[in-house]
């Protein structure tokens, strides 16, 4: 990871995404929604607060966001900076009210007035992005550091990422790695990844792949997908930590499964010699150390090899299995019966639980007569199931199949001649005549 070619923008996300969820837990949580309102109506300004945020989220109400602002509003009248930033945000996002960032950034001049260090750093990323205000790096920074000098995680990370840049700042990525330390060590999962990638690459720091690890492994416990890619990449290639395909291809799982397109191909692209997964012959070698090669290196060109149909005969196969863990948190779920004169709630709990996956890695070889002369092909494929059996051809058995390009797609019946017909497809990893 290099400083210098990137920029602090691309942490504007962090910033806006303001936990609705961490302000109810802190306020009024334990009322119900009737002694709320109640309170709201008298003219308290923190439940006034707390009900638009009721409305926005949607939690023991129906989600308003119209509603949401109005209340904010009415906080906002007694001066609530909490307000005055959420008022703030509803303008820079066009929700409830119509998008305006110039009323945006005013609600936030409001709230910082009263040192609240949400509005500071919103107010800095107006600067920096030139939302609402003329774009001002420098200012930008000023707002920033206010936010950080307060312990605002958000802000400390962004102020990191300023001086690793040199964006208002001159350019010091020892200072960088001060501030996103600083971010980190409260459990900001953003700030412990980038600290990783500081790690890794030796901005800032004396590079140490095993405090990469570290950093890494914070923010990926956390459902950092980049976190979860980068340490399954140091599983992958020994970096830091002994190396692990099993361990590796567990992280890449998990970032998989949130769209990590990084985490994708490393699963996919078995045709990568670093990533092809040892087979059960080599049970006590790390996975994904065993070379392989591709199409471009064997007989295929003089074959002629091109896209084509042809019968198969099942010769040999392996597997091997990784297993992996996901747990899923216990959720609650507040309906409300609005009546003339009292409001009537039920929560119910749903979910909650840990289950067990598996991914199998699967090599499969083949052989077919072409033009008088054998030919074996190495393929291979990825699939995941629960709990469930891989499928891989009888041997002896012979197959239609169909070459696409590095693919080739192989029709069976799954469960036998009476089963189900489906197609598997697979990576061809290696051609070779047969003697």
């Amino acid at each position: 990871m290099c400083f210098s070619a990137c920029s602090f923008r691309w942490l504007l996300p962090v910033l806006l995404i303001i936990s609705t969820a961490a302000h109810l837990s802190a306020q009024n949580t334990n009322q119900p929604p009737a002694e709320l309102i109640k309170q709201a109506e008298s003219g308290d300004a923190k439940a006034q607060y707390a009900l638009g945020l009721a409305y926005a989220a949607g939690q023991g109400v129906a989600k308003d966001d119209a509603e949401a602002v109005r209340w904010y509003r009415k906080a906002t009248e007694q001066g609530d900076a909490q307000a005055q930033n959420k008022l703030g945000n509803a303008y820079n996002k066009g929700e409830g009210v119509a998008k305006d960032e110039t009323e945006a950034v005013r609600w936030y001049r409001k709230a910082v007035e009263q040192g609240y260090a949400n509005a500071e750093c919103n107010l800095g990323m107006a600067y920096a992005t030139g939302h609402g205000v003329a774009k001002d790096d420098a200012e930008a920074v000023r707002w920033f550091r206010k936010a950080a000098d307060q312990g605002f995680a958000q802000a400390q990370t962004i102020l990191g990422w300023a001086y690793g840049k040199g964006e208002g700042v001159p350019k010091d990525e020892a200072e960088a790695v001060r501030w996103l330390r600083k971010a980190a060590e409260q459990g900001f999962a953003q700030a412990q990844y980038i600290l990783g990638m500081a790690y890794a690459a030796g901005h800032g720091v004396v590079k140490d792949d095993a405090e990469a690890v570290r950093w890494y492994r914070k923010a990926a416990e956390q459902g950092n997908a980049d976190a979860q890619y980068s340490l399954g990449l140091m599983y992958s290639t020994g970096q830091g930590i002994e190396k692990d395909g099993i361990e590796a291809a567990r992280w890449y799982l998990k970032a998989a499964d949130q769209g990590n397109v990084k985490a994708k191909n490393a699963l996919a692209q078995a045709d990568i010699a670093n990533h092809q997964v040892a087979a059960q012959g080599n049970a006590q070698k790390p996975a994904w150390e065993i070379p392989v090669r591709t199409t471009q290196d064997n007989l295929g060109p003089q074959l002629g090899i091109s896209d084509r149909k042809l019968t198969v005969v099942a010769a040999s196969h392996q597997t091997n299995e990784s297993d992996y863990t996901t747990s899923t948190p216990q959720s609650y779920n507040t309906n409300c019966n609005v009546y003339n004169t009292s409001i009537h709630c039920n929560t119910s709990s749903h979910g909650g639980g840990t289950q067990t996956h598996a991914v199998y890695h699967l090599q499969q070889v083949v052989t077919s007569n072409e033009g008088g002369q054998k030919v074996r092909y190495v393929l291979t494929r990825t699939a995941r199931w629960r709990w469930s059996s891989t499928d891989w051809l009888s041997e002896g058995e012979s197959f239609s199949a169909e070459i696409k390009g590095k693919h080739m797609y192989i029709s069976c019946r799954k469960g036998g001649n009476q089963g189900k017909e489906e197609i598997l497809k697979y990576d061809i990893l290696d051609i070779r005549s047969v003697r």
